[in-house]
């Protein structure tokens, strides 16, 4: 028999079964079909004597809560759907037996939750994407508002059947939607296996002041990271997997276990890389790998937006980006388009705070790395030959490639004022000052341009006094200090390089050092340290 709800509503006891959030079956009111749902908790409170004033009054400040949380997310989602369209959610609201009860569109033809794996198998994988794009186009319009879904799972994206036979997508059960600035902390409702990492962090943390601070990370991008877990299950009927286990999820696994992936990227062996998701290899398209990586980051601010994950679908690009500017690498194309699906430049800190520049590589099982320049260059995925990058302006020079190509592959502005970097043919990058530079007769001034006064030659220090102890040999018969003589020796190809000659050790100021005649006649003081960095002195 029918039995009157509220509000004109009517429904039939037998249609009604048990769901995660309490009670759900059809409905009718004025001769049209509803999906009728009605929430076990919270419950508005009654006073019958079964519960103290105090209680009773706890009870509704939360009842109450809920229904404005609830009252504003219905009417904005109202708002933005309509029957017939790709968004069903609560067209109507009421108090029912002191319960929380909503009346939403009824949608004929839509599948049964147990037959969905079946039918997605069956679709071919242009059915299957054309599926996901109605769905990302429904999530991009609640994105748009800063609703978080919670709780998109195979099933909460419908399946119907259209007119000429094909399958288009609609977005439903709402139960554990909120807004960015409006996050509940006392629960959410979701699906364990399809939880965010930070959605799984909040769930686990009860603390009200924890659950305070977490709450900023729940964002839209936490439906992005459940997103990215569907469309690989579409393509491949199963979850990405990890590519190792932390010895703490290995002994779950040993006991029999399911190790979800948001699991996966939380977990953590010290001094151990962290385990990564791969992405089945059934997936062959790169720019499908590439997507779904990027949509199962662990920091949710690198995942892309709901409009990005659509454009990306359409437009099946690769997120490939060029090397920062003062790096001035060649990038291997064909070697990247062998091993990466992505290639994007990074900043992260480093030790101490320290900003550091650098690339993340997305490789074709889907993981993802950090590297430096150096590190891009020794993995064969960049060079540095060819890179002479003219000097700064400000600088008033011009470089004599002739003379740098003898040593060094690539030249380019350093991180400070008058510092530039050059990297030799062994893949070492030194940091050398201008002055050094021009004393070396690598810069000369720029013709027609601001040039720097010209070097003095510093006076003849006249005969040296007699030093105890022998005199070790070098190759212009000068003498080395006696604390370097038993580790160097002067490098003649670095002599013949520059066309130099050593002129052997001498002090100025203080300082401990080797003058040098310089390819233009001058005669230049160069510090120890500075000669070993420069490697005129190298290790006998």
């Amino acid at each position: 028999m029918a039995k009157i709800l509220c509000k004109g509503y009517t429904f039939d006891p037998e249609t009604m079964k048990s769901s995660t959030c309490g009670t759900i079956g059809s409905a009718s009111k004025d001769g049209k079909k509803f999906f009728c749902k009605q929430f076990n908790n919270p419950v508005e409170p009654v006073d019958n004597g079964a519960l103290s004033p105090r209680a009773i009054a706890r009870n509704r400040e939360q009842f109450e809560e809920f229904r404005r949380r609830k009252t504003r997310l219905n009417r904005t989602l109202r708002d933005i759907s309509g029957l017939g369209g790709n968004i069903v959610c609560p067209m109507d609201e009421a108090v029912c037996d002191h319960h929380w009860t909503e009346f939403s569109e009824y949608v004929e033809g839509a599948l049964p939750e147990k037959e969905y794996a079946a039918v997605i198998g069956k679709l071919d994988e242009a059915e299957k994407i054309l599926v996901l794009k109605i769905a990302m186009g429904a999530l991009q319009t609640i994105h748009g508002q800063k609703i978080v879904h919670g709780d998109l799972k195979l099933t909460n994206i419908m399946l119907v059947r259209n007119d000429s036979g094909h399958y288009v997508s609609k977005i439903i059960d709402f139960d554990g939607a909120f807004f960015e600035d409006d996050v509940p902390l006392d629960s959410i409702t979701g699906t364990v296996d399809y939880y965010s990492p930070e959605l799984a962090l909040y769930s686990a943390n009860e603390d009200p002041e924890i659950r305070a601070k977490l709450s900023k990370r729940m964002t839209t991008k936490s439906d992005i990271f459940t997103m990215g877990l569907i469309l690989h299950e579409y393509l491949t009927g199963e979850k990405p997997r990890p590519d190792h286990l932390t010895a703490s999820l290995q002994k779950l696994r040993d006991a029999g276990k399911f190790i979800y992936p948001w699991q996966v990227l939380l977990s953590r062996d010290k001094g151990e890389d962290p385990p990564q998701l791969v992405v089945s290899g059934r997936i062959r398209e790169p720019a499908l790998v590439a997507l779904i990586s990027d949509m199962l980051c662990l920091d949710p601010a690198c995942r892309p937006t709901a409009a990005e994950v659509l454009n990306r679908l359409n437009s099946r690009a690769l997120p490939m980006e060029e090397v920062w500017p003062e790096d001035a690498l060649t990038l291997k194309k064909e070697a990247i388009r062998k091993k990466l699906v992505a290639f994007r430049r990074r900043e992260w800190t480093g030790e101490g705070g320290v900003p550091v520049r650098g690339y993340e590589v997305v490789e074709r099982d889907g993981r993802r790395f950090t590297k430096t320049a150096e590190e891009l260059v020794r993995c064969g995925l960049a060079s540095e030959e060819d890179s002479w990058l003219d000097p700064r302006p400000e600088d008033g020079v011009e470089w004599d490639l002739e003379q740098l190509r003898r040593a060094f592959v690539s030249i380019r502005p350093g991180d400070a004022p008058g510092i530039y970097l050059l990297a030799d043919r062994r893949g070492n990058v030194r940091k050398i000052p201008l002055a050094l530079l021009r004393m070396m007769g690598l810069a000369n001034p720029r013709k027609g341009g601001k040039s720097h006064p010209p070097v003095k030659p510093l006076p003849d220090p006249g005969p040296r006094p007699p030093l105890p102890g022998p005199e070790p040999p070098t190759p212009s018969g000068r003498m080395l200090w006696p604390e370097d003589a038993a580790a160097f020796q002067v490098s003649e190809e670095a002599m013949a390089r520059y066309r130099m000659e050593f002129l052997g050790m001498a002090e100025e100021g203080g300082v401990k050092g080797y003058r040098f005649q310089m390819a233009n006649g001058t005669v230049q003081f160069l510090p120890r340290p500075k000669c070993q960095l420069m490697r005129f002195l190298v290790s006998r």
